[in-house]
């Protein structure tokens, strides 16, 4: 009778190494067949039609990885992969396993000609493997099934114990003998760190020493660790006295609470959920105020201006109102880091924030002074000139438009907005400058008021303002708008303080430290424009094609030749054609990512300068454990002219 033999299914797309393969196989004993294929497409065909017993892929194939052939379910694919590789690389091993290769080869004349014997020797190991998971796992589950009978029946116990924290009685179920890993009844003597977990004994001995001292009760709950699994439970500590009033023991009744934490972990998830949709909702309220700027001014270009300067001011609120959504996305994204980076900060003039705050609150009260026939008037008069102040102008500049814009809320028949500024001098520098008979005004802090004639708030309203999520304008109102104020101020080492009566209008408060010892680094007033260095042959990847085609217009202007596609596969195809200067690439894009593209460029014999074009956050992590190469990265929503200079500064 012919022994059946075993389908070794060979995913190879370098011809010298799939003859090599085959020739071993021509004078091996070995009962087994070799079925070649080229690519991935062809592999899932063959699998499909015939289950191997075995399969031996490349992991680098024209068409994807060997490993995308390891099904999704590791656990229970009826056949070993193993991966092949030319390079000895430890990493792409290690990428390997983690996917669920069973082995891993590399590729040498030796490993080549012997390949019989290294199949057979796997198709074994592979066997055990399999019938040691099976047993191991119906053990598992006759365990389980036999602890969950057990657990049900659980309701607690007692313990007695010395100042030493050894047991002297224990009454309890029979299940508290499964949940502490011994039996009541051999109990007796034993110490505390002898039954419990060493991370919780510890705890468990302090806490039997602190009862003995102060002789008052305890209550303790938390997670620990048996040999039944884990749960939570909570151990109530009393004295035990004598006849003569002193602590002789230390009794603790212990009960399971697994379930209650449950029930409060599932609470605790709603009201995450809660705080979740708020947030939501205030975002989308920051983002309205800065997209009721952009359509606001775009609306009015769009109806006539009188001249060029009209036009520059409009559109120079739409880019200026662009960059705080940029910057407001920034700083979210920050909110979740310990430390506190100043990178963004710059000494800035704050008649300048202000003035910009008026300019980007114009559209909306202009507009509501003519839809209704009100006036409204901000008075800057009191702006006076102070120290430049160390800032970042985004989160400053939105604190001033919150501002403005709760105070137009306050006075819907109109009113006027009153705006000033003042240095601020410690008492010890006052001092010191009455003493030299200074009249320069030396200040510490920058005070900007702000005081409205609006309806005023009550008391309750007023000690809430700054509290998350707080807002009596539900539903047009989120409440973040004062507590992003507040984080603000706090987080540039300022304050904000609010005074208001009903029928009396509202002032706010605030002071921003003048700091002289940081290095003077300032705003720019414009941005400037150097010569480029041009006719490079650019790449432009992105799968948002009105991205592709700013890029392509503003590029090609510039008097570069642009190609742009929005497809990943495109690109490295393109790539590998034709020679390019640059690639500007997005970074998550459909299939084919980013990072892939990236792998791609630096494999090729000549490498462009490589561009990242990303909105996620300041690491690529992916990127750097990979040790893949780019030269530069540029953040969404990108400014148009930091990129051309990032380029002249590339290419010259």
């Amino acid at each position: 009778m012919n022994e059946k033999k075993t389908i070794i299914l060979l995913v190879e797309d370098e011809d010298s190494h799939a003859d090599l393969i085959f020739r071993s196989f021509e004078s091996a004993t070995v009962p087994m067949d070799l079925i070649r294929v080229r690519n991935l497409k062809e592999a899932s065909i063959s699998i499909a039609g015939t289950t191997p017993g075995l399969i031996i892929a490349d992991y680098l194939l024209k068409d994807g990885k060997g490993t995308e052939l390891i099904p999704v379910n590791k656990e229970e694919h009826p056949y070993p992969i193993v991966i092949m590789t030319s390079h000895g690389d430890e990493e792409i091993a290690v990428q390997a396993m983690k996917a669920g290769a069973f082995d891993y080869i590399v590729k040498s004349v030796t490993a080549l000609d012997d390949m019989p014997n290294i199949c057979e020797k796997i198709m074994l190991e592979w066997n055990y493997t399999i019938r040691h998971k099976r047993v191991e796992k119906e053990l598992k589950e006759s365990e389980a099934k036999f602890r969950g009978i057990l657990s049900s029946l659980y309701e607690g116990a007692v313990i007695i114990y010395d100042r030493d924290g050894k047991i002297t009685s224990l009454w309890g179920t029979p299940e508290m003998d499964k949940r502490y890993g011994l039996r009541a009844v051999d109990s007796i003597g034993m110490s505390i760190r002898e039954i419990v977990p060493p991370e919780h004994a510890d705890q468990r001995v302090s806490e039997i020493h602190r009862v003995f001292d102060a002789g008052e009760k305890m209550v303790v709950d938390y997670m620990v660790v048996f040999p039944s699994g884990n749960f939570w439970h909570e151990t109530s500590l009393s004295p035990m006295r004598d006849a003569d009033d002193n602590i002789a023991a230390v009794v603790g009744f212990v009960r399971d609470i697994t379930e209650r934490k449950k029930m409060e972990d599932a609470l605790l998830q709603s009201e995450k959920l809660k705080s979740l949709g708020a947030i939501t909702a205030g975002v989308a309220h920051e983002f309205n105020n800065i997209l009721a700027v952009v359509m606001g001014s775009a609306e009015v270009l769009d109806g006539g201006f009188k001249d060029e300067q009209e036009l520059n001011r409009g559109l120079k609120a739409i880019i200026e109102a662009s960059a705080d959504g940029a910057g407001i996305v920034k700083r979210m994204l920050s909110f979740a880091k310990a430390e506190l980076s100043i990178s963004d900060h710059i000494f800035i003039d704050i008649q300048y924030l202000i003035k910009q705050a008026v300019e980007f609150t114009m559209p909306r009260w202009k507009n509501m002074a003519q839809a209704d026939s009100k006036k409204y008037l901000i008075n800057t008069a009191n702006v006076v000139e102070t120290p430049d102040i160390f800032c970042n102008p985004t989160e400053i500049r939105e604190v001033f438009v919150n501002l403005i814009n709760n105070s137009l809320d306050a006075m819907p028949d109109g009113g006027t907005i009153t705006v000033s500024t003042r240095c601020v001098r410690s008492p010890a520098e006052q001092a010191v400058s009455e003493k030299e008979n200074s009249l320069e005004p030396k200040g510490n802090f920058v005070e900007i008021i702000y005081e409205d004639i609006g309806k005023g708030m009550p008391e309750e309203v007023r000690k809430k303002i700054f509290d998350p999520f707080f807002t009596t304008r539900r539903p047009m109102g989120t409440g973040l708008g004062m507590s992003i104020a507040y984080s603000i101020m706090k987080r540039h080492g300022g304050k904000i303080d609010v005074k208001s009566e009903v029928g009396k209008g509202t002032v706010f408060n605030l002071s921003i430290p003048i700091q002289k010892e940081v290095g003077q680094k300032t705003a720019p007033s414009e941005p400037v424009r150097e010569i480029m260095t041009t006719n490079r042959r650019i790449l432009v990847i992105d799968d948002e094609k009105e991205i592709c085609t700013i890029l392509d217009e503003f590029l090609s202007r510039s008097g570069h030749i642009v190609q742009a596609v929005s497809s990943g596969s495109e690109a490295i195809e393109l790539s590998r054609r034709e020679r390019f200067d640059l690639v500007i690439c997005d970074l998550v894009m459909p299939e084919v990512t980013g990072y892939d593209v990236v792998k791609a460029l630096n494999d090729l014999d000549e490498t462009p300068k490589i561009c990242i074009a990303t909105g996620w956050g300041e690491k690529l992590k992916p990127m750097d454990e990979e040790s893949l190469t780019v030269d530069f990265v540029i953040k969404k929503p990108f400014n148009l002219l930091e990129l051309e200079k990032k380029i002249s500064d590339l290419c010259k």
